[in-house]
Parts: C-alpha cells; sequence; structure tokens
C-alpha cells in the first residue's frame, strides 16, 4: 500500500479543522517523505503492519517540521 498526498492532505484537512493549524502542501511532502523513510510497511496476512523505526526520532521531527512551520505562518 503507498502512501499518498492524498492521505496526507484529509489528515492535514481534519487536523486544521480540529486545532486551527494550517499545513502547507510543501510540509505535506515532507511529513510524507518522513513517514515513508522511518517506517516499515508491509502486508501480514490479512493486516497492513506499520512499524515505526524509531519512533522518538520520528515524532521529534514531525513536531520540528511543524513547530517551523507555524512560525512562518504568524
Amino acid at each position: 500500500m503507498a502512501i499518498t498526498n492524498k492521505m496526507f492532505q484529509d489528515r492535514a484537512q481534519k487536523y486544521e479543522k480540529d486545532i486551527g493549524i494550517l499545513i502547507s502542501k510543501e510540509m505535506i511532502d515532507e511529513l510524507k517523505i518522513i513517514v515513508e523513510t522511518k517506517f516499515s510497511l508491509y502486508i501480514e496476512g490479512d493486516r497492513l503492519v506499520i512499524e515505526p523505526k524509531q519512533m522518538n526520532l520520528i515524532i521529534k521531527e514531525m513536531v520540528d517540521l511543524i513547530t517551523e512551520e507555524n512560525k512562518h505562518n504568524q
């Protein structure tokens, strides 16, 4: 299963509605790259398995990106 920009855009719109954070297309692309490079995705039986490679690092990178993006939007 490929991670698509549409998935990230849908999620970004949900978060924008929930907490009022604007997320740019460039940031969506950066988050997509983080997920694709930091997570292992594979099919096991009838399940999609998503395993973080280094969860703390992933969370820190995503928070840093969002924080930086919000500084630019203010």
